[in-house]
């Protein structure tokens, strides 16, 4: 199989942004199996179920280890970044991916030539780098998983 990685990160004014880690567990929510803090890390199991996994002879579960570096800014759980490889190709999780996007000033991108990297609101153009746009091309702003699937198979 052929690996793939996806990434996501925060940013604010051209720099590094964070936002709380309680947004990556809302958004995910009962796909998280396993959650483990230790002291400025944590590793986060994401499960997904695949109803036909029989009819076609796929795997039952798909599932992500993420690994998240965390900050306490304010004495809040902070993130700025995590990366996905292999990500599942569950709709929930490009969703989860989707509602972190739309309440946060981060980017979602992926290596390929043009259209590769998704905003989930217009105001968080502004907070990107000028080099990431130049690197990955014009932002494209999605408002679900969808959006993302289009962007992926353009």
């Amino acid at each position: 199989m052929m690996s793939w990685d996806i990434f996501l990160q925060a940013h604010e004014d051209g720099g590094v942004g964070y936002f709380p880690l309680s947004i990556f567990f809302e958004s995910f929510g009962t796909a998280i199996t396993y959650s483990k803090i230790e002291g400025n890390g944590c590793c986060i199991v994401l499960e997904y179920h695949n109803p036909d996994a029989e009819k076609y002879n796929i795997v039952p579960i798909s599932s992500a280890e993420i690994d998240i570096e965390i900050e306490l800014i304010d004495n809040i759980q902070m993130l700025s970044a995590f990366s996905v490889n292999r990500p599942p190709g569950h709709d929930d999780f490009w969703q989860g991916l989707c509602n972190i996007l739309k309440v946060t000033s981060s980017a979602l991108f992926w290596g390929g030539d043009g259209n590769c990297l998704a905003v989930g609101r217009e105001e968080t153009i502004k907070h990107l780098p000028e080099s990431m746009i130049e690197a990955l091309g014009a932002p494209t702003v999605v408002s679900n998983y969808q959006d993302i699937f289009r962007m992926i198979r353009s």
